[in-house]
């Protein structure tokens, strides 16, 4: 028997999560995105100097070598913003230097968990969404419980059975209220652009980072959930 909280109730413990935890995240994502557009602006620069050379195999090869860098600073961000959920007694030094520790086990991870959801799309869309679903936590699983590759996909598997449906109705809520948010938004965004071309982006760039904060926030807290769920089963 499963005690997930109602709609209401996870959605009200979301976003109070989420208004608790945004300048905790902005501050452990902002030098890490920082490194990253200076990594883009300094390719970019390098390239455009190159180009001036008839060498276009060496500017792709330039590419694709800085591509995995920026892919790797991307999941430190991620794998950072969990910790930091998980452990927010932690410095912002010990966020880092925990991130570090599990980053390519993490990184790995992520990539055996996306590769495993897309060959279960190829076969049709039914199953890729199963295995999307039942890999949801794979990402929490492998930055707060140090359990990575295989036994995190079996992991997660085990916190969605049974509550498959309650997990994936969460997910498509989610979905469905940052489509209605962005929808109502852009609106407001296309009127303030008659006005000044300067103010939409602005509120569009703070958009979506409160978008990409609210989502992981979101998983976070149905993680905790779950737990509880599956704890409160074994204690019975």
């Amino acid at each position: 028997m499963d005690r997930l909280p109602y709609i209401d109730q996870f959605l009200k413990e979301s976003f109070n999560n989420f208004k608790n935890n945004f300048v905790s995240i902005l501050l452990v994502q902002l030098p890490i995105v920082a490194a990253i557009f200076l990594i883009l602006g300094l390719s970019f620069i390098y390239i455009l100097e190159k180009s001036k050379i008839e060498n276009s195999k060496f500017q792709l090869l330039f590419i694709i070598s800085t591509f995995p860098l920026l892919m790797l600073l991307g999941a430190f961000s991620y794998l950072a913003s969990i910790i930091r959920l998980g452990s927010k007694e932690l410095t912002l030094l010990e966020v880092y230097k925990n991130s570090l520790q599990k980053l390519l086990p993490f990184f790995l991870t992520g990539i055996l968990s996306s590769l495993v959801i897309f060959l279960g799309s190829l076969l049709f869309i039914i199953p890729g969404v199963i295995l999307f679903v039942r890999f949801y936590f794979v990402p929490f699983v492998a930055s707060l419980e140090g359990i990575y590759y295989r036994s995190a996909l079996r992991k997660s598997s085990e916190y969605v059975k049974g509550l498959w449906w309650k997990v994936f109705a969460r997910i498509l809520i989610l979905v469905v209220l940052l489509f209605v948010v962005s929808v109502i938004f852009y609106i407001i965004l296309f009127i303030l652009g008659k006005i000044s071309p300067i103010i939409p982006s602005l509120l569009s760039i703070i958009l979506n980072y409160a978008i990409h904060v609210f989502s992981l926030v979101y998983m976070f807290t149905l993680y905790n959930q779950i737990k509880n769920v599956k704890r409160e089963q074994k204690l019975e």
